[in-house]
């Protein structure tokens, strides 16, 4: 994979898909999983995620309904039911220090991603020379699917959750979330922002990819389009990735023992050494496949 690759990886893991770990053990081709055994009373169930797809690609099984309609809470990465998380998404992905974009960027280039606002998206770039460039990647994302109609599973299972009305909770916050790429310079974001709007053909071919991967539950090819050693953030690493999935078992262990909990959690976060599936299993927990044909 292309660096191009690794920033596109970095956008989906924002977006609540995550990125893979490196790991032999193969698993099978789904995205549900029971959680059981311990001190859990009742099971609780683990759902991989991807957030940015054409609606009509989107089908929520009736197994994934009835837990939804028979658990206690749906936790996400974050609390997509707070009012306020649009803005406090926003409000982190500001750049520290007043930095802005045209001040990064060289006139030109600083011009080449204005055009791709203006040419692509039909926006002013103007009100978002704070952000952070891998929030421009984001945008780069949503052009390369050839639909009228985007959503994601977290929607959809948001909007169920609403129906069915049960409680919503994060297992993180927003700011947190957004914090994490404060841990990539924002020079080399501002360098790989550059070079994607060079290679937007590679981008959609790769992000296509990766959705049908995930159409297919097939975690294991998910892992392997996802290696991210080969890029020399081996250090942001850890905190950006495996910290993160340690933190959410602490929270998952507080919650597995009192209530029947649907966990739905950007698809990548489960598999490989430092994934949710093997630190639950350390743990003392049964985490089983639920195949869905």
């Amino acid at each position: 994979m292309n660096r191009y690759g690794y920033l596109l990886l970095l956008t989906v893991n924002f977006l609540g898909f995550g990125i893979c770990y490196s790991q032999t053990e193969k698993v099978p081709n789904t995205l549900f999983w029971r959680i059981s055994g311990k001190d859990c009373k009742e099971a609780s169930y683990l759902y991989g995620t991807f957030h940015l797809m054409c609606k009509d690609d989107i089908l929520i099984s009736d197994s994934l309904k009835s837990v939804i309609r028979n658990c206690d809470e749906v936790y996400f990465e974050v609390d997509m039911d707070d009012p306020g998380v649009s803005m406090k998404l926003m409000n982190g992905m500001q750049m520290k220090d007043s930095l802005t974009l045209n001040k990064m960027l060289s006139p030109e280039d600083f011009s080449k991603v204005e055009k791709f606002f203006k040419d692509s998206l039909s926006t002013n770039i103007n009100p978002y020379l704070r952000f952070k460039p891998l929030f421009f990647a984001t945008l780069l994302v949503s052009k390369f699917l050839d639909c009228k109609i985007k959503s994601g599973i977290d929607q959809e299972i948001l909007k169920l959750t609403r129906k069915f009305k049960k409680p919503v909770n994060g297992l993180e916050t927003v700011e947190f979330q957004a914090s994490v790429f404060d841990m990539i310079p924002y020079e080399i974001q501002a360098e790989e922002l550059l070079k994607s709007l060079d290679s937007l053909e590679k981008g959609r071919a790769d992000f296509q990819k990766m959705v049908t991967a995930y159409k297919n539950q097939d975690l294991n090819l998910l892992q392997g389009m996802s290696d991210m050693e080969d890029f020399g953030f081996e250090k942001a690493k850890e905190f950006l990735l495996n910290q993160r999935n340690r933190n959410w078992v602490l929270r998952m262990k507080e919650i597995l023992p009192s209530k029947t909990s649907l966990f739905a959690i950007g698809a990548g976060h489960l598999t490989g050494t430092e994934g949710l599936i093997r630190l639950l299993r350390k743990e003392g927990y049964e985490v089983e496949p639920v195949l869905i044909f």
